[in-house]
């Protein structure tokens, strides 16, 4: 159930949704497998949530920002032996969101980023968690040359702040190996060519 449209200069969306599944596949990972990953079924689970985001410009400047909420559960499941009724589905943040402020005119943009999201479950017993993070990017950029309108640059630096936190989750990894961690502050600089008639 949702709903967009606009409140002045801004444009919004906001979304609920609630949905059931029968048999889920669980991934999981069996010590001294070498990594390799393997799936179960979940009897029954249940994920509930809201979803929003705006977007406003005015003049040069435009924000943006988004957010999600995940209440997501296993109704009816177990395995082993050992029931998991009612824990948090693992490897899903209850809340996450990213932002983002620009400016821009004829001679370019600067964007800075911000994305962020609470404590992680990593295993169907809920027994293990990964910490929140919240990172920073930032970008610039040309507009195309005048001399040249096939031509562009582009710069930014990731992980502004350099933060240390996981990229991605692996749920259910054996021997506690749940994390990938993500890169450390690093710069890029790119160029863009168009090709075809301008």
């Amino acid at each position: 159930l949702g709903a967009k449209g606009f409140l002045g200069f801004a444009r919004y969306d906001a979304a609920v949704f609630s949905t059931r599944v029968t048999d889920e596949l669980v991934p999981f990972e069996i010590p001294n497998s070498n990594g390799r990953r393997y799936f179960r079924n979940a009897g029954r689970t249940r994920r509930n949530g809201a979803e929003a985001g705006i977007d406003a410009s005015r003049g040069p400047l435009s924000v943006m920002a988004t957010y999600s909420y995940s209440a997501f559960r296993f109704v009816s499941y177990s395995t082993g032996g050992v029931v998991y009724d009612g824990n948090t589905i693992p490897g899903v943040p209850k809340h996450h969101w990213q932002t983002a402020l620009k400016f821009s005119n004829r001679a370019g943009f600067a964007v800075l980023e911000e994305e962020g999201a609470t404590s992680v479950l990593l295993d169907d017993a809920n027994s293990a968690s990964g910490p929140g993070y919240s990172v920073a990017n930032f970008r610039i950029g040309t507009a195309a040359f005048p001399r040249n309108p096939r031509v562009s640059l582009s710069a930014g630096m990731q992980n502004l702040f350099d933060r240390h936190y996981a990229s991605s989750i692996a749920v259910n990894a054996a021997k506690g190996k749940f994390f990938e961690p993500a890169a450390t502050r690093n710069v890029f600089v790119g160029v863009s060519v168009a090709s075809g008639k301008m």
